[in-house]
């Protein structure tokens, strides 16, 4: 468990961005270290001159070229693969839906050569690419072995696994990274046994959450999806959509005595089994949002995959004392993209009587940092920065405890 739209040009970026080019995500949101003298602020950045940075494996991005720089396991030709498009191959597709988008059949499929001869030391820069367009590419590397999870997120011999840059806009326009997440909102849920009193008893139901109130969440997470925004350069737009199930719902135990409005009450699919589980409150599962009834923990088929979602149950509670229904608060728990390629999205979990848009930004960071993880920011002085800032300890070799203010300025890092 570690892991309204912004203005310009928003197209093409619906995917994870375990494949975004590292020029695009990391170099704009870089990482603080203790000894830095200040943190350095992302500033906006036209698209009128080339994105440049020699040490990244993208070393130069213009509007129709990149530029890349790599080694490879033993002298071989210098050359890759190119494709166009808006899906990954990692996008999950169950058996009989399967495509090869690399495959020598495939249309668009482009390889790349340099200059004669063989190396170690490789710079390629392909030509001919179409503006503010996903590009997606593999290097050649016929002497590496792959790993088990470079081979899940694409390598296939002799190739590297895909990895995807984004060309700059056209004049007057801005590329912008997309990350689609997908947000089940489960508007009214009532913790049942609760409520009963000593005598038997049962309070007058709580009421629902008004379409006022809904508005409301809805702007804490355009709230939320406005600091990535700004405190990426412009460059990264976290696009919350929303699926609301606004049936009521219980959130424990059936009583055997419960009668007329709390009798019958499906159970949350968010409940763990227990009243309240750390850090979330609750459990995970996969929405399905052709299906938001349905309970389910499988994969789910999307055309275009969401690289994220977010569970958050609005669990009312009685409070004896003050006589009255009151929403749970709760901490957030995460999973990162490790299990994209098979179907599951990065998950966050929460419950609802909380301050949503900090929740919202912390958990989502969370699902960045392993969106950097595999997006070549693997190295201290490059990554999305954990959260939680601490001093390097003997169980965790990085360092996150740079001079960041409160807990909000960590999170923009």
């Amino acid at each position: 468990m570690r892991p309204n739209p912004p203005p310009g040009r928003v197209p093409l970026f619906p995917f994870v961005a375990a494949t975004v080019s590292l020029a695009f995500l990391c170099l704009l949101i870089p990482a603080a270290h203790a000894q830095d003298p200040l943190p350095p602020v992302p500033t906006p950045q036209s698209d009128a001159a080339p994105l440049l940075d020699p040490t990244r494996p993208v070393t130069r991005i213009t509007r129709d070229s990149v530029t890349l720089q790599w080694y490879t396991a033993t002298p071989c030709e210098t050359r890759l693969q190119v494709r166009q498009s808006e899906l990954p191959m990692t996008a999950w597709r169950p058996e009989g839906k399967k495509l090869d988008p690399w495959a020598e059949s495939a249309p668009g499929v482009r390889v790349v050569n340099g200059p004669p001869g063989k190396r170690t030391y490789h710079v390629l820069t392909v030509n001919g690419l179409k503006p503010g367009a996903r590009h997606f590419y593999r290097l050649f590397d016929p002497g590496a072995k792959p790993t088990a999870q470079e081979k899940t997120w694409g390598a296939r011999a002799p190739w590297r696994r895909e990895y995807a840059v984004s060309t700059q806009a056209p004049a007057g326009r801005k590329t912008v990274v997309r990350i689609p997440v997908k947000v089940l909102l489960m508007t009214n849920v009532v913790n049942v046994t609760s409520g009963k009193g000593s005598d038997g008893a049962y309070p007058a139901p709580p009421a629902a959450m008004t379409p006022a109130e809904l508005r409301r969440v809805r702007d804490e997470y355009e709230t939320a999806a406005r600091f990535f925004f700004v405190n990426s350069g412009m460059r990264y737009w976290v696009d919350f959509q929303f699926f609301v199930d606004d049936r009521w719902q219980r959130w424990g135990d059936e009583p055997a005595d419960a009668a007329g409005f709390y009798k019958g009450l499906p159970v949350s699919r968010s409940y763990p089994g227990v009243e309240f589980k750390p850090p979330g409150g609750g459990t995970w599962t996969i929405v399905d949002t052709t299906d938001l009834k349905r309970h389910n923990d499988a994969p789910v088929f999307e055309e275009r995959p969401y690289a994220g979602q977010v569970e958050q149950a609005f669990v009312r509670k009685w409070n004896p004392e003050r006589e009255r229904w009151e929403r749970i608060n709760s901490g957030g728990g995460t999973f990162g993209v490790d299990g994209f390629p098979r179907g599951v999205p990065g998950r966050s979990q929460y419950l609802g009587g909380t301050d949503i848009s900090w929740l919202a930004v912390h958990e989502f960071h969370h699902q960045m940092e392993s969106e950097g993880r595999f997006s070549f920011a693997g190295r201290e002085d490059e990554r999305i920065v954990y959260n939680h800032p601490a001093a390097r300890a003997p169980d965790s070799p990085w360092n996150t405890a740079g001079r960041h203010g409160a807990h909000y300025d960590v999170m923009a890092w």
